[in-house]
């Protein structure tokens, strides 16, 4: 299977007086005459006027602690806006003994609309290949840049004013070099390149430093870091995202309603199904039960008055106790003689024992009740209830 083709890397930067177009994927950095192509990755090297360079020292080596402390340290100074937060910034450590060097990139909320649209960002000192130990100057639109590398790496940089006259600008690189080297920013001796043009090295040179050749300051990604990212930019991927995470919702809540009319569905088939068992076990029962009612019609012809009344005394004793309320009443005497029932008993008070009555009269379908009114001696209320068995 043949692998697609890598898109290049493109960066745009603001050199001397315009925007270049530098592809970095070959050997070495190339300038293009035009646009990029249409396909590849745009990186921008955002102005150094854009972006705030903050060397610190920080005691110790631990990387979160160094990076809070730093970031600590920053807000402190008052360095970064409230409203953006401690995001805008990138952070470069360098440990050292017992302590950390921190290069914080104070980058802004966003990039300016005329400036040249990319998906990554880094400030344009970090996207170049400067000598090392030394002080490059050069020019971006009208603004003077000066970046100190310590080694290899960038840790420093500031712009002035392009009208500034040469007195100025050394007197400036004087103070750059004097407070980095007072705070042990750099150590090594510093050299000195210069690569704008038209203002002579011998009268830039700053105190203590050796001139060289200039590098050509061509692009180079090798220390870029794209940390930072527009708020437009991280709104968007915000936006992005909760719509995917809301189509994703909606989708799992059809999918849910599917699930649900499925089983819905599944659930009346099976209902009508047993709809059917039962109509058809009912229909065989109603067959049965006609065919035994001629039956049960002789059976109880046959019965008639013969019927013996000991076969009822248990039905009528749990109709009787099943009348009676939980307390404050209790029974004395049931006695069943041929079809007379007698009924005698003691409750608390003439209340609970009329009740009692009324109740036993009215709920039993086999006997038929009479009741007397019941006597109270003392605080003892003594009823009677009598009946005699329906006959069939």
């Amino acid at each position: 299977m043949k692998r697609r083709a890598q898109a290049p890397e493109v960066v745009h930067r603001l050199f001397e007086d315009a925007w270049e177009v530098w592809e970095t994927g070959g050997p070495s950095p190339r300038k293009l005459d035009g646009d990029a192509p249409p396909d590849a990755q745009s990186i921008l090297a955002m102005p150094a006027r854009q972006v705030i360079a903050c060397p610190l020292w920080i005691e110790g080596t631990d990387p979160a602690i160094v990076l809070d402390a730093a970031k600590l340290e920053l807000d402190v100074r008052g360095l970064v806006p409230r409203a953006l937060g401690l995001a805008a910034g990138v952070f470069r450590t360098f440990p050292a003994e017992d302590r950390t060097l921190v290069v914080a990139a104070i980058f802004p909320a966003e990039a300016p609309p005329e400036f040249p649209a990319a998906t990554r960002f880094d400030a344009s000192p970090f996207l170049m290949k400067l000598a090392p130990d030394a002080v490059t100057l050069w020019r971006e639109g009208d603004d003077v840049v000066a970046a100190v590398c310590r080694g290899n790496h960038v840790v420093y940089w500031e712009t002035n004013d392009l009208t500034a006259d040469a007195e100025e600008l050394r007197a400036w690189l004087d103070l750059i070099v004097l407070r980095l080297r007072g705070e042990g920013i750099v150590t090594a001796p510093l050299r000195f390149a210069n690569c704008v043009a038209g203002i002579p090295t011998d009268r830039l040179l700053p105190s203590g430093c050796e001139a060289v050749e200039a590098a050509g300051c061509e692009p180079s990604i090798a220390d870029a870091k794209f940390d930072w990212r527009p708020e437009s930019v991280i709104r968007a991927d915000r936006d992005r995202a909760r719509a995917a995470q809301q189509r994703r919702i909606l989708t799992a809540v059809a999918a849910g309603y599917l699930a649900v009319a499925a089983c819905i569905g599944i659930y009346f088939g099976v209902l009508k199904i047993r709809a059917s068992l039962l109509e058809s076990e009912a229909s065989k029962l109603r067959a049965q039960i006609e065919a035994y009612q001629p039956i049960a019609g002789e059976w109880t012809s046959l019965l008639g008055r013969t019927a013996e009344p000991e076969i009822f005394p248990l039905e009528i004793l749990s109709r009787v106790v099943s009348a009676m309320p939980p307390e404050g009443i209790r029974l004395t005497l049931f006695k069943i003689d041929n079809l007379d029932v007698h009924l005698e008993g003691e409750a608390d008070s003439f209340g609970v024992a009329n009740n009692y009555a009324v109740k036993v009269v009215e709920s039993d379908p086999v006997v038929s009740w009479t009741r007397q009114t019941p006597t109270t001696r003392g605080s003892t209320t003594h009823f009677v209830i009598q009946g005699r068995i329906r006959e069939p």
